[in-house]
């Protein structure tokens, strides 16, 4: 403080204290990146979470594998999720983490197969007797429900080769004759057959054989029903686990050539009323002669999202007579999930709910709500996940759904290889954000427009087939002119003249199943009829109870068809399963009333009938305006998110698995979509401005030239340490068929990959050996684990307990049984080192992980990659550095711009030199010395702008080798000489 600082005005004695002590501010915590696999979440977005509850609740919990599950249905559950565990390692004793969900997406110059994302079956070629693999569909329907039966899917199986069929009764031409045919009936016993049509065995069941390879080796014949409560209910009689077909991990004995995938037991509870007499069924192969085949899913992953929110028809007389279409209302926005993947589509729904039209003669705009729910809900105890209120279509309002909710995305760039942000609002939902039309975003939509309805998911459209009947007298021919199914042949399909099903009935509509939107404000007994949800229902009809269907109704569409947008083309065509609108609703008052007494319905199409059409519906809006339908508390509606795809192969039980990623040739991101995800993980974390972090790994991934990726990736932004897992250790089930004794690797296998193979010479990486064994905390259940699982815990461990430039190993902060310093449960170790094996891993730069039969299992190593000999090839002293270059850099920050002058100079000595003498005082440094004066920043570097100073710095070593004497003497010696 200068004297001319004093205020002098009597004489006196005047004294001020400086505290030049105090320490710097420092930046919140950055803690790792862990990349790896995990149940939902963000797809290949660094996404940063404070605590394991958090983790949860974006990512999903650990999973250990091997679930007995219905994966098909339910998602892959096969392979343990190493990434989340990692997670909570570190998150029982530190905070943040940064997570990168592992989903598949192919590089846009990928080459074709190999390189694509998704999967495939084996074949997807089915010849014309449908016997060469890919998917096929069973179509249901009973002959009494109509003069044109309409058969619904009921079931798809996807087969590697061969086909499936039914057996049993079928039903003829009246030209068929020979064994087993029945004039009377028309019917011949004792057949099997794909395109052909079947009487029910039982009530809602039939017999199918699914054969390995064109008829000849049956694989499986069962019998099956559509009863959930039956022990033939068709998803326990057949597998449902992809994996097993997987001849690279699952052992011959129990090889499968198929999996059971959608089924549809709600559709057919509604389809098949009747008696078994009277019902029936056709398996077809779902591909057709535009190249289209069911079983390629070959595409990258995708969000799940609603279709289009529409506005009501503001017309009003009879102007809507004969001309209004729900497909023709202006699209307002859609939502998108967070959520990666077909999560979403299986577990929350929307609804728009509060639609409120705008009384205010100067502001036309109106509100309703946005509510995400548990698709698992009912209307009667909704569990609301998020609501956001009062929101309207306003772009430069404070309630604008944009700007309540969020609109920001970001996409990634290929060439740049970085991620592109777009959008004007953060997301503030945990679950969704908008996709607003431009018309909104611009402000040109009517003031007016509230979201009245919504597109539904898509599915392909029906197609009619000529005849049900088989002429049994030629090879059964196949389906012709119907736009979803394969054209074998070019023959008139089913060309029979038979009219015994029902009479007069020649064809039959072969439709894709779709969701159920509610019909009635009394369906599921609600407290009260005028506050329900119209719009999708999600129990099925079920009378309140949930149906657990809805997910297979709102998958991806295979191949190269678009999942979010109707197609009419000359090949595949799609339509949406409905386009609800609230313009469409009546009332069982039919008298027009304005106090409507009735029960509310909706009616499909009603508002496009001509009034005297309508005259006996109750239509709510007559030839008034809108609003009529809000004031007859129509005023929320539910829809569903669909299309999402996780982009990963289902066949797998661990998508990631490094013998995949190794193949038989060089495997690179063109031509291997997993190895291209990777290296968007790593490549995403490259800017240290956008993504923060002082260790990353990527738990179970072996691969040489991904782990030399993750470390060259640290130590170009040299501000981070990678922990990688080496090749040659334990192999888990999840990569090959060789038993366990062939899989448990050794030290010299994998001392030799680290020195022949990865060679790398950095301080910016560390590796441990062996694997550990850890108990889940969640179900108890008892896995193997890579040991950078347990070293993240044990380096989260010694960070909170003392500090981080403390070394993460020995009894006291390495301790993974006996102080469970690993954050997560270290129960034994894949192999058991004796002294030798941990020298040979301590010379090769690997650290063990030992188990003693006194002390337990602990890290008894902290060497990091670097073989050159110096204090970096330490990780205390590694990640002290990265500590002090990472505060010193933010201290310096904030002197840019600033005057190159003196006083600037001691401002960062000032700050810097108690930030480097707390380090000293809790043992990191021995000594230390800042250099900034004339010496360093010289006049011609002040010239160039530039400010130079130099920092010595003596770490503190940990002690890694004790030596003691244990001196024997005679009994007359003086211990004092």
């Amino acid at each position: 403080m200068a004297a001319t600082d004093f205020k002098f005005i009597s004489p006196g004695v005047f004294i001020n204290e400086i505290d030049n002590s105090q320490l710097p501010s420092t930046a919140g915590n950055i803690g790792p990146v862990v990349i790896g696999r995990s149940e939902k979440g963000p797809g290949l977005v660094p996404t940063t979470v404070n605590s394991f509850q958090e983790f949860t609740e974006v990512f999903g919990a650990p999973t250990p594998g091997n679930l007995n599950n219905d994966l098909a249905r339910n998602g892959n559950s096969a392979g343990p999720t190493y990434g989340p565990y990692a997670a909570q390692a570190w998150l029982r004793n530190n905070s943040p983490i940064t997570f990168v969900r592992l989903v598949g997406q192919a590089h846009t110059d990928a080459v074709d197969p190999t390189g694509l994302a998704g999967w495939q079956t084996t074949n997807t070629d089915p010849e014309p007797d449908g016997s060469q693999g890919g998917a096929y569909g069973l179509f249901v329907f009973q002959s009494s429900s109509a003069a044109t039966p309409t058969a619904q899917l009921a079931a798809v199986w996807y087969v590697n080769s061969g086909s499936v069929a039914l057996s049993g009764t079928a039903v003829s031409s009246s030209t068929a004759g020979g064994t087993n045919y029945d004039e009377a009936t028309n019917q011949k016993e004792n057949l099997v057959g794909t395109n052909v049509v079947f009487k029910a065995s039982g009530d809602k069941e039939f017999k199918v054989i699914i054969s390995k390879d064109e008829g000849e080796t049956t694989e499986i014949e069962t019998t099956f029903n559509f009863t959930n409560s039956s022990e033939k209910f068709v998803r326990r009689v057949f597998n449902t686990n992809p994996t097993l077909t997987n001849s690279d991990i699952t052992d011959s004995a129990v090889l499968e050539n198929y999996w059971l995938g959608e089924t549809y037991e709600d559709q057919v509870a509604l389809t098949l009323t009747t008696g078994a007499a009277d019902q029936y069924g056709v398996i077809i192969p779902l591909a057709n002669k535009f190249d289209y085949f069911g079983g390629d899913f070959r595409i990258d992953y995708e969000d799940s999202r609603t279709g289009y929110f529409i506005s009501q028809d503001l017309r009003t007389g009879d102007e809507a007579t004969g001309s209004f279409d729900a497909r023709d209302q202006t699209q307002l926005f859609r939502l998108r999930a967070r959520n990666t993947g077909r999560w979403a589509s299986r577990n929350i729904k929307v609804s728009i709910a509060d639609i409120k039209a705008s009384s205010d003669v100067f502001n036309k705009y109106g509100t309703f709500s946005v509510q995400i729910r548990a698709i698992d809900d009912t209307d009667n105890r909704p569990k609301i996940l998020e609501q956001f209120n009062n929101c309207n279509l306003n772009p430069t309002s404070e309630n604008y759904i944009g700007r309540k909710i969020g609109d920001k995305f970001i996409e990634w760039d290929d060439e740049e290889r970085r991620y592109r942000e777009y959008g004007d609002f953060a997301n503030l939902s945990k679950y969704v954000y908008v996709e607003a039309t431009d018309i909104v975003k611009e402000g040109k939509a009517n003031p007016e427009f509230l979201p009245f309805g919504v597109f539904g998911p898509t599915r392909f459209i029906s197609a009619t087939a000529q005849s049900t009947i088989v002429n049994f007298n030629t090879s059964p021919t196949l389906l012709t002119g119907a736009g979803n199914f394969y054209d074998g042949s070019g023959a008139a399909a089913f060309a029979g003249t038979d009219t015994t099903l029902v009479s007069g009935a020649l064809d039959v509509t072969f439709e894709f199943p779709a969701l159920r939107l509610r019909a009635s404000a009394s369906e599921g007994n609600p407290t009260d009829p005028r506050d329900v949800y119209f719009g999708v229902d999600t129990t099925f009809n079920r009378q309140g109870r949930p149906s657990v269907t809805i997910g297979d109704y709102t998958g991806p569409k295979p191949g190269e068809i678009g999942s979010f947008t109707a197609v009419s083309s000359s090949g595949i065509q799609t339509e949406n399963m409905y386009v609800f609108t609230l313009d469409d609703m009546c009332n069982t008052d039919n008298t027009n009333t304005t106090e409507l007494t009735g029960t509310n319905v909706y009616l499909s199409g009603s508002r496009q009938l001509d009034p005297s059409e309508r005259s006996g519906l109750g239509y709510i809006r007559g030839d008034g305006a809108y609003q009529a339908v809000l004031d007859a508390g129509c005023d929320k509606f539910t829809t569903v998110f669909h299309g999402g795809f996780d982009g990963l192969d289902i066949t797998e039980a661990e998508p990631f698995r490094n013998t995949f990623l190794e193949g038989s040739t060089t495997q690179t991101e063109f031509n291997n979509y997993a190895f291209n995800s990777l290296k968007v993980a790593i490549d995403s974390l490259r800017d240290p401005e956008q993504v923060q972090f002082d260790l990353a790994c990527m738990p179970g991934i072996t691969n040489n030239t991904l782990n030399r990726s993750l470390v060259d990736m640290c130590d170009d932004r040299g501000d981070a340490m990678a922990i990688i897992d080496l090749k040659g250790g334990y192999v888990p089930e999840t990569e090959n068929t060789s038993t366990v004794q062939n899989r448990l690797g050794s030290v010299a296998s994998t001392v030799n990959n680290k020195k022949n193979s990865l060679q790398m010479n950095s301080s910016f990486g560390a590796a441990y050996y062996p694997w550990v064994q850890i108990q889940d905390t969640i179900n108890g259940a008892i896995l193997w684990a890579p040991p950078s699982v347990a070293a993240l815990g044990a380096i989260s461990y010694g960070q909170a307990t003392q500090e981080l430039w403390f070394a993460p190993a020995g009894f006291t902060r390495g301790g993974l049984s006996a102080n469970n310093a690993a954050g997560i449960p270290v129960v034994g170790v894949r192999e058991r080192l004796i002294s030798k094996d941990r020298d040979k891993l301590y010379e090769a730069n690997i650290n063990p992980i030992a188990q003693f039969p006194a002390e337990g299992i602990v890290i008894f190593g902290q060497k990091t990659l670097q073989v050159t000999p110096s204090a970096l090839d330490r990780i205390n002293v590694r990640r002290l550095l990265i500590y002090l270059k990472r505060e010193i850099s933010r201290i310096a920050a904030t002197l840019l711009f600033d005057q190159n002058v003196q006083a600037t100079w001691n401002r960062f000595r000032g700050q810097v030199e108690p930030l480097l003498a707390s380090v000293q005082a809790g043992l990191g440094l021995q000594d230390y010395k800042l250099v900034l004066d004339e010496t360093t920043t010289t006049p011609d570097l002040i010239d160039r702008n530039i400010m130079y100073a130099q920092i010595f710095l003596k770490p503190t070593r940990a002690i890694e080798f004790i030596a003691i004497d244990f001196v024997i003497t005679d009994s007359g010696a003086s211990f004092d000489d």
